[in-house]
C-alpha cells in the first residue's frame, strides 16, 4: 500500500508506457534518528515476470563513499582552530609587550651616568 505521507517523493508519469494498468513503484528505508545514505544502484523492471531479467551485479556502479566530505570538514575545523589559537596567542603577546613598555620604569638622565 502506498504511504499516506512520504518524507521524500518523486512522481513520474508512466501512463504512456502502461496505459491500461495501475501501478505503484516505491523504495523505502528507515534508520530511526540516525543519518544514513540509501542508494539504488540498479533496478530491474518488466511488464511480466516471465521477461524479467536478473541484474548483473558486476555491472552496477560502486557505492559512493560520503566520508570524503567528513574528512574535509575535519581538516577545515582543525585549520580554523589552529588559526584561532595563533590569533589569541599573538593578541595576548601584543598586550603583554604593550603593558610592559607602558609600565616600564622610566630612567632619568642623571641615572644613566
Amino acid at each position: 500500500k502506498k504511504p499516506n505521507h512520504p518524507l521524500l517523493s518523486r512522481s513520474i508519469n508512466l501512463t504512456e508506457i502502461f496505459p491500461d494498468q495501475k501501478l505503484f513503484f516505491g523504495f523505502s528505508a528507515a534508520t530511526g534518528s540516525l543519518v544514513s545514505y540509501q542508494y539504488i544502484l540498479g533496478w530491474s523492471f518488466s511488464r511480466s515476470r516471465v521477461l524479467l531479467q536478473r541484474l548483473d551485479l558486476s555491472k552496477l556502479p560502486h557505492i559512493p563513499h560520503p566520508r570524503a566530505k567528513k574528512e574535509k570538514t575535519s581538516l577545515l575545523l582543525i585549520t580554523l582552530l589552529v588559526l584561532l589559537a595563533v590569533t589569541v596567542f599573538a593578541g595576548l603577546g601584543g598586550v603583554y609587550l604593550y603593558r610592559r613598555k607602558k609600565y616600564a620604569e622610566v630612567k632619568e638622565a642623571w641615572e644613566k651616568d
